[in-house]
């Protein structure tokens, strides 16, 4: 009997043949691995379980998971993408480009108030003043009953978000008020 690789002996048995073959297979894989850790990155791999664990990340990092092994410090997976090499395998693939400066399109835009409807309504604010609800919420918050002022505005606009930022516009009113009054009476 030949001795072909230290845990194994080498005999006509079908279970010894299938081991050997999977011992060849992954010798295979971690030289292959090795090679290609040491030219796309630079990184000479000193054991089997670091080119493994460099293995799994990149994989991993191609579906958007991360993986840290217990007790070393590797750089994240997902940190921002390097330039592309011009090859056509590897982790930065592709085909060297320039960016192209595209112009801003209008719904990046959407939600932010313009100018003129900003003046337009405070224009209408000062000209009408506030309705029912919003005084009623001014009176609570007046009397500190912020919950209870969160409740009616929340009945009354239909979602918690909404209610939490008319409570934060009134309660902002109210401050200026106390502010612009209290500057008043020092005069």
């Amino acid at each position: 009997m030949e001795t072909c690789d230290s845990r194994v002996s080498y005999s006509n048995d079908a279970s010894n043949l299938r081991v050997l073959d999977e011992i060849r297979r992954r010798r295979r894989w971690i030289r292959c691995w090795r090679s290609i850790v040491e030219l796309q990155f630079g990184i000479t791999v000193s054991s089997d379980v670091d080119l493994k664990f460099l293995r799994d990340s990149f994989f991993l990092s191609r579906i958007g998971k991360t993986r840290q092994p217990e007790g070393r410090n590797y750089t994240d997976p997902m940190a921002p993408k390097q330039p592309n090499t011009g090859l056509f395998v590897g982790l930065n693939k592709g085909q060297i480009v320039t960016k192209k400066e595209l112009a801003p399109r209008p719904s990046d835009r959407k939600g932010k108030t313009s100018k003129r409807s900003h003046f337009l309504r405070n224009l209408i604010r000062e000209v009408s003043g506030f309705a029912p609800y919003e005084k009623r919420i001014t009176e609570l918050l007046k009397v500190g009953k912020d919950k209870s002022a969160l409740k009616v505005a929340k009945r009354k606009l239909g979602t918690h978000k909404r209610a939490k930022k008319k409570r934060e516009e009134m309660s902002s009113v109210l401050r200026k008020m106390r502010s612009g009054g209290g500057a008043e009476k020092k005069k």
